[in-house]
């Protein structure tokens, strides 16, 4: 039987590939609120998330002081030479296959297959890199536990690799078309977390369907994999209800 603490392997569509386990530990910058350097497993010579300006300096080079791991270096000097069009780096879709992985196959599997369920709101972003690859860390702050977690923290972060930003005069575009518009601060989004991919703060989504955003009405926006064609419009009320009858279903068993 396969262990529930899952293997990755990373693959980009420019050919780079790794696996890993994961786990995480937070080290905090004294003058921002937001994390610039995510370490994994206090592991302080490899950064799971690194911000931008941490890794990319002068002249667009990578900084030798970056905490780098070897695959992450790899990816990204490969996420550099790509060709700049109309003066962005643009990469698209990543590929991360889980072993055994949550059964995510509309919004009520994603809610069965939870660990926990928290609900915040986007309160500030940061623009870097995980293992490499572009994208942005968004902070949310906890509004409630839906499931799973009797003492939630007070924040978490995850990561979205769809971002537009410039660093040291280097202008990335990463797209995915498997995600939704990334939520905007102010957003709630509902996050579908896994024990075994959270470690203190940061929780790693296992891609695009591990959160949803919601609007200011309650209306959802769901990925992809979460949509289903014909359907009516999802609200948050829907998550809410989905998680009571989990709860129920699982008191009568």
């Amino acid at each position: 039987m396969l262990d529930k603490h899952y293997a990755i392997i990373l693959t980009i569509a420019i050919g780079v590939t790794c696996q890993s386990t994961f786990g995480a530990t937070l080290n905090q910058s004294a003058d921002t609120a937001m994390p610039r350097l995510l370490f994994r497993n206090g592991d302080t010579r490899h950064a799971l998330f690194i911000d931008a300006s941490e890794v990319i300096g002068e002249g667009g080079k990578i900084k030798t002081s970056a905490p780098l791991s070897h695959i992450a270096e790899m990816t990204l000097r490969d996420v550099l030479a790509q060709p700049v069009i109309n003066g962005c780096i643009s990469i698209d879709e990543v590929y991360y296959n889980y072993v055994n992985p949550p059964r995510r196959a509309g919004l009520d599997s994603a809610v069965a297959e939870a660990d926990f369920v928290v609900v915040g709101k986007v309160t500030n972003r940061a623009y870097g890199f995980v293992e490499g690859v572009p994208g942005q860390l968004l902070r949310v702050s906890t509004i409630s536990a839906l499931k799973g977690l009797e003492r939630p923290l007070a924040q978490y972060y995850i990561f979205i690799p769809v971002a537009d930003f410039s660093v040291a005069g280097i202008h990335f575009c990463k797209t995915d078309v498997r995600y939704a518009s990334p939520p905007e601060i102010g957003d709630r989004v509902f996050v579908f977390g896994q024990r075994d991919f959270t470690s203190e703060e940061y929780i790693n989504t296992l891609g695009a369907a591990g959160y949803v955003r919601a609007f200011s009405d309650g209306s959802l926006l769901l990925p992809k994999a979460l949509s289903v064609e014909g359907s009516r419009a999802l609200h948050e009320s829907d998550i809410r209800r989905l998680i009571s009858s989990d709860q129920e279903r699982r008191v009568s068993q």
